[in-house]
C-alpha cells in the first residue's frame, strides 16, 4: 500500500473529542470538506456500503490469485530459463511488497480503504507509484504463471490485472477525500509504474515532504 476525483463524490468528516473516531461518509452529502491541518491521526468509519465493495474487492482478489496459483495446463514446455526469470519475478515481488508494507506501518490494512492512522505516504517506494504493493502482487503472479505453463494461469492473471486497475480508481476516491494534497500527488506519480516525472523529481531532489 497496494497507492482521483469522480463526478459526484461527496465526504463528511466529523471531528469530535480527543479519543473518539472520525466518520467519513461517501454518499448522499452536498460537498467535501478536508480535516484541519495539524490534526492528529483518528480512525476513519466509512459507510457500510464502502466496506462490502472493498471486501468483495479482496475477495475477488484472492480468488483471480488462487486461479493463477492453480489452475492447470501444459500449453508450453516450462524451461530453466522460464524457471529462472519466474523466481527473480517473484523475488522482485517479495522485496517490493515487504518495503511498501514497512512503509504503510499503521496504514497497512486488508481494504482498500483509508484508515485515518497514517498521512499521505509520498516515501520509499511511494515516491515513485501510487500502488507499490499492487504492483508486488502483480509482478510475482507473473512470475507463477511463467513458471504454470497454462494459458489459464495467464488468463486468470489479465483478469487480476483488470481487477487492480478497477479497484485502484476506486480506492483513489477515498483516498482523495481523505488527503487534500492526493490530486497532485496522483497527478506526479505513476500508479503501477513510475511515470517520467516521478523519475525526474526523484534525481533532482534527494529529499520529500516529511510524510510516511
Amino acid at each position: 500500500m497496494g497507492a482521483l476525483g469522480a463526478t459526484g463524490l461527496v465526504t463528511r468528516y466529523r471531528y469530535p473529542m480527543h479519543g473518539t473516531k472520525a466518520e467519513v461518509d461517501l454518499e448522499g452529502l452536498p460537498r467535501e470538506r478536508h480535516p484541519p491541518p495539524g490534526r492528529s491521526h483518528q480512525a476513519i468509519l466509512h459507510s457500510m456500503s464502502a466496506r462490502t465493495t472493498a471486501w468483495l474487492f479482496v475477495i475477488g482478489q484472492f480468488a483471480l490469485i488462487g486461479a493463477v496459483a492453480l489452475l492447470p495446463g501444459a500449453h508450453w514446455h516450462v524451461t530453466r530459463a522460464h524457471d529462472v526469470v519466474a523466481v527473480v519475478l517473484i523475488l522482485a515481488a517479495l522485496i517490493l511488497g515487504l518495503w511498501a508494507a514497512r512503509w504503510l506501518g499503521r496504514g497497512l490494512t486488508p481494504l482498500p480503504l483509508p484508515n485515518g492512522q497514517v498521512d499521505l505516504i509520498t516515501r520509499g517506494p511511494y515516491r515513485w507509484v501510487r500502488h507499490p504493493m499492487y504492483s508486488a502482487v502483480m509482478l510475482g503472479m507473473s512470475g507463477v504463471a511463467l513458471r504454470s505453463g497454462s494459458w489459464w494461469s495467464v488468463t486468470a492473471l489479465v483478469g487480476l490485472v483488470g481487477l487492480f486497475a478497477f479497484k485502484s480508481r476506486w480506492e483513489e476516491r477515498h483516498l482523495e477525500a481523505a488527503f487534500p494534497g492526493y490530486g497532485e500527488y496522483q497527478e506526479r506519480t505513476g500508479r503501477f509504474v513510475p511515470r517520467k516525472s516521478s523519475v525526474t523529481s526523484r534525481q533532482s531532489s534527494a529529499h520529500g515532504p516529511d510524510s510516511i
